[in-house]
């Protein structure tokens, strides 16, 4: 787990980038059954990410998992993010999955909304 959240400190440390977009984490009642036992890895890596950040004065954003369902994967191919081969996603010629289209998602999504309000905040 830590070498996975260390991957992580890296890619920022690498990229230094302006801003850093994170999908939040709520516990919703219908789901936390499934969550009995389990040690919460994903808030744990969210707060880690955080404090990173905050060290490295880079603004966070947190994004609701909700912002990722308004563009489909149709939308990043129409704006040119994905590329589509058959029934696969291409991202600057790698093959994606799910999850870094979600990625990609809440990228399109902070560009398109998120970014007027960061600035407005800094």
């Amino acid at each position: 787990m830590e070498a996975y959240w260390h991957a992580h400190r890296n890619l920022i440390l690498g990229t230094n980038p302006e801003v850093v977009v994170i999908e939040s984490y709520r516990l919703f009642g219908h789901k936390s059954k499934q969550q009995i036992g389990s040690s919460l890895e994903t808030p744990m890596l969210i707060g880690y990410l955080q404090m990173i950040c905050y060290e490295l004065k880079i603004p966070v954003v947190l994004q609701d998992p909700s912002t990722k369902t308004r563009h489909t994967d149709d939308v990043l191919v129409k704006t040119g993010i994905l590329e589509k081969r058959g029934n696969k996603y291409f991202y600057k010629g790698e093959l994606t999955n799910l999850h870094k289209r979600d990625a990609l998602r809440h990228n399109l999504y902070f560009n398109k909304y998120g970014r007027k309000k960061l600035h407005a905040n800094h």
